[in-house]
């Protein structure tokens, strides 16, 4: 929580990275940088140097994003995937942001639930800026639902800061 990048990232970089499961994390206020969340979004997979990432597992997982940018992602997907697409299920993701994810073909979402005060856009391989039925028309996020949340009345934030400091100086 309240990192300025991601919550949770998967890497490989020169080697695979394999069997790897991000399972019931609970990501709130993350990606409070607004490059980074644009970069990155709140779960962030990424590889280098050809490493490729085989057999990763999504599921469980709770995201409340609420990026300083509008167009910043939930989740980012730009990694190499060798074997099965990267399987993403049974996650709750509630956002203020339109953008649910932006990932290459080698993801598989399914029985996810979504949550937004408006309508969710997705990029889903060739599928840019779609939504969810369009997705699953196309057999993706089988099983997968949208809610749709009242906006949330904007409160103003105040901040005081006390300090008491000593301003008396030594002879170095």
């Amino acid at each position: 929580h309240d990192t300025q990048g991601y919550c949770v990232a998967v890497f490989a970089a020169g080697y695979t990275t394999t069997d790897s499961v991000v399972r019931d994390n609970l990501c709130v206020n993350n990606g409070m940088s607004p490059r980074l969340a644009a970069l990155q979004g709140a779960i962030y997979l990424h590889t280098w140097n050809n490493g490729p990432i085989r057999n990763l597992q999504i599921e469980h997982n709770t995201i409340e994003w609420s990026p300083p940018v509008a167009d910043a992602a939930a989740i980012v997907n730009d990694a190499l995937v060798s074997g099965a697409p990267i399987s993403f299920t049974h996650n709750w993701i509630t956002s203020s942001a339109p953008r649910m994810y932006r990932s290459n073909a080698q993801m598989m979402p399914s029985e996810n639930r979504y949550r937004l005060a408006g309508q969710p856009i997705f990029t889903l391989g060739e599928h840019r800026d779609v939504s969810l039925e369009t997705l699953q028309a196309s057999g993706s996020e089988r099983d997968s639902s949208l809610s749709l949340a009242q906006p949330e009345a904007s409160q103003a934030a105040s901040l005081r800061i006390e300090a008491t400091m000593n301003l008396a100086f030594d002879a170095s």
